[in-house]
C-alpha cells in the first residue's frame, strides 16, 4: 500500500512531504520516499517509539502533541503566499497514513495551490469540506 501510495504520488528529488502518521504504513511511506530520492520529509505522530523509528529511517519526526506539522514545515521549509496573502508551507506533497478525522481538512485548509494528498488510511470518520469556508490564516 505504502509504496503504490508513493508511486501514485509520482516524488521526484527535492521535493518536500509530510507524513500523518507513523504506523507501519507511515514508515512504509517514509522509506518509499527516500528510495525515490526524496530527502525532507516531515512525520507527524503521537508515539514516542514510532518518532524514534522515523528519526533512524531518516525522516524528520514531529510530534503531534506539541506542535503543529504545517508550523513546523513553514519554518523548515519556508513558504508561499497564496492569492489571498496567506502564508502556506511550501510543501509538494502529503500522505494520510493514519486517517485522522482532522487530515484532509487541515490540508485543505493548509497546503499550497498544487499540493498533492494521497490518502492511504482511511477511517470512518466523515470528512467535510467547505468550499466557501476562508484560507486558513
Amino acid at each position: 500500500m505504502a509504496n503504490q501510495g508513493v508511486n501514485t504520488a509520482e516524488p521526484k528529488p527535492g521535493i518536500l512531504a509530510i507524513i500523518f502518521g507513523a504506523g507501519a504504513i507511515g514508515l512504509g511511506v517514509l522509506c518509499n520516499l527516500k528510495a525515490n530520492g526524496v530527502e525532507d520529509i516531515l512525520v507527524s505522530d503521537v508515539v514516542p517509539n514510532r518518532l524514534q523509528a522515523v528519526e533512524q529511517l531518516g525522516g524528520i519526526p514531529v510530534n503531534a502533541k506539541d506542535a503543529n506539522v504545517f508550523d513546523v514545515a513553514l519554518e523548515r521549509f519556508g513558504s508561499i503566499t497564496d492569492i489571498y496573502g496567506v502564508e502556506r508551507a511550501d510543501v509538494d506533497l502529503y500522505f494520510d497514513a493514519a486517517g485522522g478525522p482532522g487530515d484532509c481538512t487541515e490540508f485543505a485548509t493548509g497546503a499550497k495551490r498544487g499540493a498533492k494528498l494521497v490518502a492511504l488510511a482511511l477511517s470512518g470518520n466523515t470528512v467535510i469540506l467547505d468550499p466557501e469556508a476562508p484560507p486558513a490564516a
